[in-house]
């Protein structure tokens, strides 16, 4: 048998009657006649504003659509475990893969520095350097533009964590933070 929760919403109050299994699928308990329906939804008021699964739901006797990535945070993450990490993110930043390993909560700073589409390389002498929130990485420069591309993306994942361990820092530990 799946494995399924109880779907919940931010304040991890049960929605009655829907349950959430690991892939972000929903069904509604009441029985199988009871379909619940999706759409994808555009979300964002940048210039590419991103596509997400919207599932209809009943919840306090209304009809609303839900972004299914936070109903799929709430039911398996649970409460936001600190006050700033409340982003239900996508490490692999598809906004359309609801899996539960894709699903994690961030802050607005580390969900800044998770944009898809940030080339973040500068090239000086010859070497292409990581650059991230303006500080250029000199310590890994290299010749190839995608090798420091592919260092960037490592770089922003420490970057990522230490936002998670340290959520109330305003500031990175440039220097240091290829250890988190």
């Amino acid at each position: 048998m799946e494995a399924r929760k109880k779907l919940r919403w931010s304040d991890q109050s049960i929605i009655p009657h829907y349950e959430i299994n690991k892939k972000g699928i929903i069904t509604c308990t009441m029985g199988e006649e009871f379909e619940v329906l999706y759409k994808q939804k555009n979300c964002g008021k940048n210039k590419k504003p991103k596509l997400y699964w919207h599932a209809l739901i009943r919840r306090n006797r209304q009809d609303r659509w839900l972004a299914v990535h936070r109903l799929m945070c709430y039911a398996w993450h649970g409460s936001f475990p600190h006050p700033l990490r409340f982003i239900c993110d996508h490490i692999d930043s598809n906004s359309l893969n609801n899996n539960l390993w894709n699903l994690r909560y961030l802050t607005i700073r580390g969900n800044n520095l998770n944009r898809a589409g940030v080339i973040g390389v500068v090239k000086e002498d010859g070497l292409w350097f990581p650059r991230i929130v303006g500080y250029v990485h000199k310590r890994f420069g290299h010749e190839d533009k995608e090798f420091a591309r592919m260092l960037r993306q490592n770089l922003v994942q420490s970057y990522i964590r230490y936002t998670m361990r340290f959520p109330d820092s305003d500031s990175y530990p440039h220097k240091n933070i290829h250890c988190f």
